[in-house]
């Protein structure tokens, strides 16, 4: 049996109203279809930012327009239409993008008859149904939220609409960005979100991961900056800051030349009392050079130890000159194990003998 023509229509009448057909028209109409069937929109025309539509209805700076109460949209008639009692069957808002109810069942639209002067008509006019007023004047609508556009489409007027009365339109418009070639700042995509020229993580105390693919890195051709920066491989880089901006030069060591660096226990820095004679091979300490027990300084090959003033002791054999150790002429001895003298034992270097 072939489909009957009011079948068909009532297919065409929902997929109008963006829902699937799954009844009789007798026994669901548009309004009470509730599985969503959008028609298909061009990719200039895709809603990028439609993931921040939130339900239910609401305003958004830069993406949802609210038009309520004395907010509403006065239309004007289509006078190229067929005018049933002296009143237009078509009416235009002149905005395109109206949300429908897809994103929720709070978009849908709500259409008022009042005088052209009205400022608050969803308060002094009088609301119009999808499903009429009943009767023998139903006056059934339909809203195309795409262009903008209601059609009373039962072919009848609602007593409440006379000639000198105009439609009203309450609702919520989408202004945000059309088409993929660009995201505007705030967009969220996942827990990212674009903003300026920054990238944030939504989700609390989470990572934000930048990655290449096999061998491929990571390259910012700009400043870089982190509050806290984790890398799992190498880092690259021309140029690092401290956080207050200045540059952060590895090559250059703190202090002057053949100065040696040591930690203070947070950073690199160098005395000048603590010297590397790279030239000569010279290690000079301007102070004590302090061993501690057990250990030992140890010269090896020729080496030698030169100094003004030596507190210690020595193991092995000793070249040099020691002064200060008595007075002049008196005879060096081994009492309890240190280096001694005393004037009442002398050396007389003219008699090639000693004098006690």
């Amino acid at each position: 049996m072939a489909v009957s023509i009011n079948q068909q229509v009532d297919l065409l009448y929902k997929l109008a109203f963006g829902v699937t057909k799954t009844d009789d028209p007798n026994n669901k109409s548009a309004s009470n279809e509730s599985i969503a069937s959008p028609a298909l929109i061009r990719g200039d025309q895709i809603w990028s930012q439609s993931g921040s539509i939130p339900t239910p209805a609401a305003a958004v700076s830069g993406i949802v327009q609210a038009y309520l109460t004395t907010n509403a949209i006065k239309c004007t008639a289509d006078n190229t239409t067929v005018a049933i009692g002296g009143v237009y069957p078509t009416w235009k808002t002149g905005l395109t993008n109206w949300i429908p109810t897809q994103f929720g069942s709070t978009y849908q639209v709500s259409v008022y008859a009042d005088t052209s002067s009205a400022t608050n008509p969803a308060s002094t006019g009088t609301q119009l149904f999808p499903g009429g007023e009943g009767g023998a004047n139903p006056g059934e609508w339909y809203f195309n939220y795409q262009s903008g556009v209601l059609n009373f489409i039962g072919e009848t007027i609602p007593p409440a609409l006379t000639s000198g009365k105009v439609i009203y339109i309450t609702g919520y418009r989408y202004i945000g960005n059309l088409g993929t070639a660009s995201l505007s700042s705030g967009t969220a995509i996942g827990n990212i979100t674009l903003t300026g020229a920054n990238i944030s993580v939504n989700a609390t105390n989470s990572n934000l991961n930048l990655s290449g693919n096999g061998t491929g890195a990571v390259v910012a051709n700009a400043n870089l900056y982190a509050n806290n920066f984790i890398a799992s491989s190498g880092v690259y880089s021309d140029n690092l800051y401290y956080a207050n901006g200045t540059a952060w030069d590895f090559a250059t060591a703190s202090g002057s030349a053949n100065y040696i660096q040591f930690s203070n226990g947070t950073d690199l820095t160098s005395d000048a009392n603590l010297q590397f004679d790279g030239a000569n091979a010279n290690l000079n300490v301007i102070g004590n050079i302090n061993v501690g027990t057990g250990s030992n300084i140890q010269l090896l090959a020729n080496g030698t130890i030169v100094a003004n003033n030596f507190s210690g002791n020595f193991a092995g054999n000793i070249s040099a000159n020691i002064s200060n150790i008595g007075a002049n002429l008196d005879i060096l001895y081994n009492y309890g194990g240190n280096v001694t003298s005393n004037t009442g034992f002398q050396y007389t270097p003219a008699s090639d003998g000693g004098q006690i």
